[in-house]
């Protein structure tokens, strides 16, 4: 086959298995898009209680999602190996420490609530972020136990029943919101509190759907999913650990980045809070085809790594980034192009429009180098390199983003747009050195092996 029909071939079979995780992935966005359109019109109050309250939730939220993520590159290597049963041994184990470790979040969320106001946002945008959060601790059982079933579904490359589930989901939250945050059909109006409740039984809903989809087909039956004599084996937690915590920090340091740019922003106003948040909801969706496309690509890269075939797994790697690159292209001149109009599903202020546009207009810039870093880390999660990639995310954020953008913002008087323009310097750093990281693995492995 020459070069473009394996290139073909290739984003035909990544996208076939990477499509229903895009979706889903785009679902946990459709949660947060539903829930700011109708929130927004409530006011600017409220949409900025929310924009503060999901900053700080999205930070839990992704070091979930990060932890999770060990799951389907492990399942896809002993699957490749033909390892069935070990596969079944990891899902129960990380099964059971995910949901231990959402326990764990929703009580260290409860006691950290009280001090929201060390955040220094406007003394009615805290206590709105409050009765948002109170509510939205208690999803993050559910949605680690959630996880657990869809990592282990698309590392089996069946992505298409968390799909199903997720968006289902969605349907149940978007009734839900309608009826509690403006109080149709009986209920009580709860506003901002509406929105979480919704949330926290859509995300019951998903888990709900997996756990039978799972267990009453007979077709994942070799795998022993059943937890009727579970045991905690520590090696396998290890080993989960080992791949998940430096993910989960990977997550935390970008997401975390733009929470805390959120935070710098709400210390200026509210009006460019809400437009931070609108500005950000729009540049996830393009965030999360990056995100599920590189989950798609790690499992793939996964399942040539358990076979031996460095080869095959190098193309993979630079195919799937050739694919974003095209996607994020066509995204980028989305967001410039109508940069004006994507304010309007939101709210009506002129204000929080006006700023929003200069975001999406920096948005639309670094849409190239947010699309090759998240499909980047997939790459490496999926041959199990993840320590120095954290050390390279944490640079890139932590180091380099924050610090330029609270320069330009406060000292040099660029404005609030001046917190974007440094987080589009760390996403380029980041995107350039995780691909060479990539590049030079592959490279290794495909030398080693031609050495033996």
């Amino acid at each position: 086959m020459n070069s473009k029909s394996i290139f073909l071939s290739d984003f035909k079979s990544t996208g076939l298995l990477a499509l229903p995780i895009i979706l889903g992935q785009l679902g946990h966005v459709l949660i947060g898009f539903t829930d700011t359109v109708m929130v927004g019109k409530l006011g600017v109050t409220a949409l900025a209680s929310i924009a503060f309250g999901n900053n700080v939730y999205s930070i839990l939220l992704v070091v979930s999602l990060g932890l999770a993520a060990a799951l389907a590159p492990m399942v896809a290597a002993k699957c490749g190996a033909k390892e069935d049963l070990q596969a079944g041994v990891i899902f129960r184990q990380a099964f059971v420490l995910f949901t231990l470790f959402g326990l764990l979040l929703s009580l260290a969320f409860y006691f950290f609530l009280p001090y929201l106001s060390v955040f220094n946002q406007e003394p009615d945008v805290t206590r709105g972020a409050y009765d948002y959060l109170f509510i939205m601790s208690f999803t993050f059982p559910f949605l680690l136990a959630y996880n657990s079933y869809k990592q282990f579904l698309e590392g089996l490359e069946n992505s298409v029943p968390p799909m199903i589930a997720l968006f289902t989901a969605i349907i149940a939250n978007v009734i839900l919101n309608w009826v509690l945050i403006f109080g149709h059909w009986g209920f009580p109006r709860l506003e901002v509190q509406g929105a979480a409740v919704a949330s926290l039984v859509s995300r019951i809903v998903a888990l709900l759907i997996l756990i039978f989809w799972t267990h009453l087909n007979n077709k994942y039956a070799k795998y022993q999913l059943s937890l009727a004599k579970f045991k905690i084996h520590f090696s396998v937690w290890k080993k989960i650990l080992r791949l998940g915590v430096p993910s989960a920090a990977q997550y935390f340091f970008e997401v975390g980045a733009f929470s805390f740019a959120g935070i710098m922003i709400g210390w200026i106003g509210k009006e460019q809070l809400a437009a931070h948040q609108i500005t950000l909801n729009l540049a996830t969706f393009s965030f999360m085809v990056a995100l599920g496309w590189g989950f798609g690509s790690s499992i793939k890269i996964g399942n040539a790594l358990g076979k031996n075939d460095y080869i095959r797994l190098k193309l993979i790697g630079q195919n799937s980034l050739i694919s974003i690159l095209i996607f994020m292209m066509f995204s980028g001149v989305t967001f410039i192009s109508f940069r004006n109009q994507f304010p309007l599903l939101y709210i009506s202020n002129s204000e929080v429009i006006k700023f929003a546009a200069q975001f999406l207009t920096v948005a639309a810039a670094f849409q190239l180098f947010d699309g090759t870093q998240a499909t980047a880390l997939g790459l490496l999660r999926g041959i199990q390199d993840t320590l120095i990639p954290t050390f390279i995310t944490f640079s890139a954020y932590w180091l380099t983003a924050i610090p330029i953008g609270y320069y330009l913002t406060f000292k040099a008087n660029f404005g609030a747009v001046g917190v974007w323009y440094g987080l589009m310097v760390g996403l380029a750093l980041s995107s350039v050195l995780l691909s060479l990281r990539f590049k030079n693995l592959s490279n290794k492995l495909i030398s080693n092996e031609q050495r033996v």
